[in-house]
């Protein structure tokens, strides 16, 4: 999350977008049990309505309410949205929506495959051949309501964390540490060449390199995290999908913010700007998230309960 905050601030875009999708997906394989699930398909269903699409709900009522603010300031007056605006800011918003399939995927994963190799290596090949189909004709799939064509590729992420996770989260020694700063200079240079936040889409590069920066960034970050024991970053992790929510409309304000105090004093400085828009999202994403936290109403549309 703090990654998404600073790369929507326009700091190190080309870096984070190379793998921060990617390691969205890979930490939640790190989660996934081993065990068969005892919630029902339908408990599932109902459980992630809940947990993902409320949010997904509330995060299109920001974009509908940023839309007519930002009319306003522009035009001093309020404006009619017609239905496709408010079709597109209620399902524009990618991961959420993402996330639900591909949690019902992994129920699926869960109860039928995973005490079977067979099975496994089955629906494993089959996500591989889907995403290649989709990465070969990706023009025909855009435009798709609930992104299902983006659902194999993260639901692979997500696989590569659930089978990596022994060896990802073992603690590290000097060796694995030098070979992990050795591989996060090397994916820097590989993301210069590649910026890959939609994980498809055939102008942002190589699907190879994606996959190549992808990994290696979301190992190096997920490895480094193993030395850290902050309260400030667990509870930025059980918040994440209210700061999800909120985090992209909380930009735009603080990038206006930001503006109008750095203009009044006549600051130009865009390292400034950027760390002053850093700054304010993060302040503003914990406070409004911690508010949210302590309501029950809130709590709900926001995914937390």
């Amino acid at each position: 999350m703090l990654l998404v905050i600073i790369q929507h601030c326009g700091a190190f875009s080309q870096f984070i977008l190379s793998f921060h999708m990617p390691l969205f997906f890979m930490i939640s394989g790190l989660v996934v049990n081993d065990s068969a699930p005892k919630t029902t398909f339908s408990q599932e269903f109902k459980n992630n309505t809940i947990r993902l699409l409320l949010p997904q709900l509330m995060l299109g009522i920001f974009e509908i309410i940023f839309i007519e603010m930002f009319g306003f300031y522009e035009t001093h007056s309020f404006r009619t949205l017609s239905f496709y605006e408010i079709f597109n800011a209620i399902f524009r918003w990618w991961f959420l929506l993402v996330m639900f399939q591909i949690r019902l995927l992994i129920w699926l994963f869960r109860k039928y495959m995973i005490h079977s190799k067979w099975k496994q290596s089955a629906f494993i090949l089959s996500l591989v051949v889907l995403a290649a189909c989709v990465q070969i004709r990706e023009d025909h799939f855009y435009g798709m309501i609930g992104y299902p064509f983006l659902v194999p590729i993260s639901t692979l992420f997500v696989l590569i964390g659930y089978y990596a996770k022994k060896k990802l989260l073992k603690a590290t020694n000097v060796m694995s540490d030098l070979f992990i700063v050795l591989a996060l200079l090397f994916t820097i240079i590989l993301a210069e060449t590649n910026s890959m936040v939609f994980m498809y889409k055939a102008d942002f590069g190589c699907i190879f390199l994606f996959m190549i920066t992808a990994i290696l960034g979301s190992f190096c970050i997920v490895r480094f995290s193993n030395s850290f024991n902050s309260h400030f970053l667990a509870w930025v992790g059980e918040m994440s999908l209210p700061i999800y929510v909120l985090q992209f409309h909380i930009n735009q304000y603080s990038r206006a913010i930001e503006a109008l105090l750095l203009n009044a004093i006549g600051c130009e400085n865009v390292n400034i700007k950027i760390a002053l828009t850093v700054l304010l999202s993060l302040s503003l994403c914990c406070l409004i998230t911690y508010c949210i936290s302590k309501n029950k109403i809130t709590s709900v549309l926001f995914g937390l309960k």
